[in-house]
C-alpha cells in the first residue's frame, strides 16, 4: 500500500504540471490556429488534446485500483503499452535486489540510469 501511496502521489504531481502546462499552451495553440488556420482552425488545439490524452494514459493515476474487480480501467482495451508504472516498477525491482544484496552499487546506478533514460525517451 506503501508503494502505491508513493506512487499515487508522483502521479498526482506530474498530472498537476500537465495541467499547469497545457492550461496556457491550449489557449496560445488556439489562438495561433484562428490566426493561421483559416480552414481548420483547430488542428493544433486537437493535436494538443491527443498528446495530452496519451500523457493521461501513460501517467494511468487510478492504475493501482485497476486489479480490484470493482474499479474497471477506463481504457480497458487491453493494450500493453508501457505506462509510468511500468519504469516505478523496473526501479523498484532494482532497489529492493541491490538492498537485499547488501546496499546500492555502481551497478544499480547504471541500472536506474536505463530505466531513466527509456523514460526520458519516451516523452
Amino acid at each position: 500500500m506503501l508503494r502505491d501511496l508513493a506512487g499515487f502521489q508522483l502521479k498526482l504531481v506530474l498530472d498537476g504540471l500537465k495541467d499547469i502546462v497545457l492550461g496556457p499552451l491550449s489557449l496560445i495553440v488556439g489562438a495561433f490556429g484562428l490566426l493561421t488556420k483559416r480552414g481548420h482552425p483547430g488542428r493544433y488545439l486537437y493535436r494538443l488534446m491527443r498528446w495530452g490524452r496519451r500523457y493521461e494514459d501513460w501517467i494511468d493515476l487510478y492504475g493501482a485500483a485497476a486489479p480490484d474487480a470493482d474499479v474497471p480501467r477506463l481504457r480497458g482495451d487491453g493494450d500493453e503499452r508501457e505506462r509510468l508504472d511500468t519504469y516505478l516498477s523496473r526501479i523498484e525491482r532494482a532497489l529492493v535486489a541491490e538492498s537485499e544484496r547488501g546496499g546500492l552499487t555502481g551497478k544499480t546506478k547504471l541500472a536506474l540510469d536505463r530505466v531513466l533514460d527509456g523514460l526520458e525517451r519516451r516523452e
